[in-house]
This record gives C-alpha cells, sequence and structure tokens, in this order.
C-alpha cells in the first residue's frame, strides 16, 4: 500500500495493529515551511466581515488543525523553516508570505503583508483551510504549508426562558 510519503506496511494482529512507513528522502537542502498561530481573542463586528477566498487546495495538505470559537481569532505569527528532517531552520533571507484561506464565509483573513495576520471566525459554523505559499528565493523551491481550522459554537452568554403549553385553571 502506498501513503502519502512512501510504501506503508500494515499488519492487524487482532487488538493492535502495527503500521511500518517507509520514507524517500531526496539529498539536498529542502525547506518547509511551518504556522505559527499566536494568541486566540475575542472578535470585533469588523472582524467579522467575509474576505476574498484563496485558490482551491489539494486533500490531505492539511499538517495542522485547530478548533476556533464562533466569536474568537488568532494571530498568525510569522513563519518558521524547515529542514527536509524537520529540524528548525534560519528563515531564507529575504523570503515573502502570502496567507489565503479557502472559505472565507467561516474565516475572515487579515494579512499584514510581513508573514504576520489574524484569522477571525465571522460567527458562522465550519471549517475553513488557512494557506501559505512563500515563493522561491534564494535558489530554493516554493513552499506552503497548510492549517485546518474548524469554527465550533462559542461558550453561552444568554439564557431564554421556555415556556410551555397555556391551560387553563378555573373550570368554566
Amino acid at each position: 500500500m502506498s501513503g502519502p510519503r512512501g510504501k506503508v506496511r500494515v499488519d492487524d494482529f487482532g487488538d493492535l495493529i502495527r503500521i511500518k512507513e517507509t520514507r524517500w528522502l531526496i539529498k539536498g537542502r529542502r525547506f518547509n515551511v511551518v504556522l505559527h498561530l499566536g494568541r486566540v481573542s475575542d472578535t470585533t463586528p469588523t472582524d467579522r466581515i467575509p474576505g476574498p477566498g484563496g485558490p482551491p487546495f489539494e486533500p490531505g495538505r492539511v499538517s495542522i488543525s485547530m478548533d476556533l470559537l464562533a466569536d474568537t481569532k488568532v494571530a498568525i505569527n510569522a513563519p518558521t523553516f524547515t529542514d527536509e528532517m524537520e529540524n528548525p531552520v534560519p528563515a531564507p533571507e529575504g523570503y515573502t508570505a502570502t496567507y489565503s484561506v479557502d472559505n472565507p464565509d467561516i474565516i475572515s483573513l487579515t494579512d499584514n503583508g510581513d508573514g504576520t495576520g489574524s484569522a477571525a471566525a465571522t460567527g458562522e459554523l465550519g471549517s475553513a483551510i488557512l494557506h501559505i505559499d512563500v515563493p522561491p528565493v534564494g535558489g530554493l523551491a516554493a513552499m506552503s504549508g497548510d492549517v485546518l481550522l474548524t469554527v465550533v459554537p462559542g461558550l453561552a452568554e444568554r439564557v431564554a426562558i421556555n415556556l410551555g403549553e397555556v391551560t387553563e385553571v378555573t373550570p368554566d
């Protein structure tokens, strides 16, 4: 069987399953980009205005997922970079990063243009993929990364009184 990174062997032992994956790595200096999400905070009404959508995304590319309450937003910190073995490396000199979101009805994205930004829940429940593109720089190939943001209901803030059926209390 083949998996996302190479050949996968699965052995079923009844109560246990062993998964063994063979990874093939290309020699050389290859980098990955890792998104860093910052502090979660409450949104304002202007944060919840849907913005433009991004390009379609390839399935199976999400490396991180996060739940976000319907009335919150999360800061997007500057990305970090890793080599093909997931070891941290310095950011390429002169890199640029562009963020996009595939479902702007769920997540309103603010890209500050400096590798940082914020992703705010619009209040509608659902999922959206936050995507980063880093074009080729300094002889390195283009890099990208994805985070799945799932907007879930917020905390209880209001209470409603539910009345039952009206019945007569005195006989006619």
